[in-house]
């Protein structure tokens, strides 16, 4: 092993660490992944707000315990990130938050901006429904410091439409990383198309324009585009999430328990762009769930299912997977963003969907209402081996360490020897 030449005086003891001299004046130890922190007065909207006031960007601000009813938001372009100060990362989600806020604002709880500097994000804090009908958090902007968004729970009652002012949850940047995470229906009462809410859950859109190249899997490099989700459970409400406006989505090794998503198509300006499942567990807890008996309705653009457990028969189910496209009557094949196709920046590309690896009752069940413009092998690609070309991006997301080892020092350095 190299000794970079040298000797033991020229080497300091930091825990258990030996650091050389020569960096130790310019590395501090721990070194945290933030500015500083700003705790707010309590969990007040008002104390909180006074804490974003006072921060700048780079900082974190803390809440402290309590559960609080917020009749207003807090919208900030600053770069910070905003979490409950006393919470438990919990894989998978938890319904138990140490800050909870009962929604009943006429603006969003939590708006944000991303920026080239500093991550914004949320962390820890539990949101329920009251009688506001805007989101519970939302994200805009184009920055390369994508949200982060950890630990949280959500609630999500009836709102109707798809818009995103009234989504529950409104990802509308490039990128974004979600882990952690929780979120349930306020309630079972039959909605309009099943048990339970259907309407403006989760949606997604983005700046970055349809006609751009895939990032699907590790064509994301950075994993900077894509929205993901991981690590997360969903249960009992639809539109979850809606792929609108050039969204891009990436849901893997999450519990999705009667929840349904889709990608929006021709009744949008330009629909949803591309979608990843993986290493995911579909299951039906209760009955009747899902939106017309699927869990995903593919209505535009292009992605793929792998290595998902389909347990969602004998529930009140049809077809529990439905790729259909909503197409103008009489247009000519291919439709600009129909279902199996994408773009390569200068024009439509046929990038079909694949389903492959899969297990369960529906592992391979899909069915269209356009059979002219989508067709198995084709459009389609069931159970007859992986996309050409794909490989999974990195999980976890490498971005999760900018709060997992927020404030630890440096990993301890390597192919040094003491002489």
């Amino acid at each position: 092993m190299r000794t970079l030449g040298l000797t033991r005086r020229q080497f300091i003891k930091r825990g258990a660490l030996y650091v050389p001299l020569a960096y130790a004046a310019i590395n501090v130890y721990p070194r945290p992944a933030h500015g500083a922190d700003i705790v707010a007065a309590s969990a007040a909207l008002s104390a909180v707000q006074a804490a974003v006031n006072a921060a700048s960007d780079g900082d974190r601000v803390l809440i402290p315990n309590g559960t609080v009813t917020w009749s207003g938001g807090i919208s900030t372009s600053k770069q910070i990130r905003i979490q409950a100060q006393n919470y438990t990362p919990t894989p998978m989600g938890a319904a138990t938050r140490n800050v909870m806020i009962t929604n009943n604002s006429s603006a969003p709880l939590f708006e944000f901006t991303s920026g080239n500097a500093f991550h914004v994000g949320l962390g820890g804090i539990g949101f329920k429904e009251g009688t506001g009908n805007v989101n519970h958090f939302r994200f805009n902007g184009t920055g390369s410091k994508v949200p982060l968004i950890y630990d949280c729970y959500f609630r999500v009652k009836q709102r109707n439409g798809n818009q995103p002012d009234i989504a529950a949850v409104a990802l509308l940047s490039i990128g974004g990383v979600i882990w952690n995470c929780m979120g349930e229906a306020d309630s079972l009462t039959p909605g309009p198309l099943g048990v339970g809410p259907d309407g403006a859950s989760i949606i997604v859109n983005s700046p970055r324009a349809w006609a751009t190249p895939s990032t699907l899997g590790a064509l994301d490099v950075g994993g900077v585009v894509n929205w993901y989700v991981e690590d997360s459970s969903f249960f009992n409400f639809g539109q979850s999430p809606d792929v609108d406006d050039n969204g891009r989505i990436v849901i893997r090794h999450c519990l999705l328990d009667g929840v349904s998503g889709l990608t929006h198509g021709f009744s949008s300006a330009f629909g949803g762009r591309h979608f990843e499942y993986y290493n995911n567990t579909f299951t039906t807890t209760t009955n009747d769930r899902n939106v017309a008996g699927r869990y995903f309705w593919a209505r535009a653009g292009h992605g793929i299912f792998t290595d998902n457990v389909v347990n969602t028969q004998n529930r009140g189910y049809g077809s529990p997977q439905l790729m259909d496209s909503i197409v103008e009557s009489g247009a000519a094949y291919p439709v600009p963003r129909q279902v199996g196709w994408g773009h390569n920046g200068t024009s439509s590309v046929i990038d079909p969907i694949y389903i492959w690896n899969q297990s369960g009752a529906g592992a391979y069940d899909w069915s269209t209402t356009s059979p002219t413009y989508i067709k198995a092998n084709r459009e389609v690609f069931a159970n007859v081996g992986a996309k050409p070309g794909y490989s999974k991006f990195t999980y976890p997301h490498p971005l999760r360490r900018v709060v997992e080892d927020s404030g630890l020092p440096p990993l301890a350095p390597t192919g040094l020897t003491l002489r």
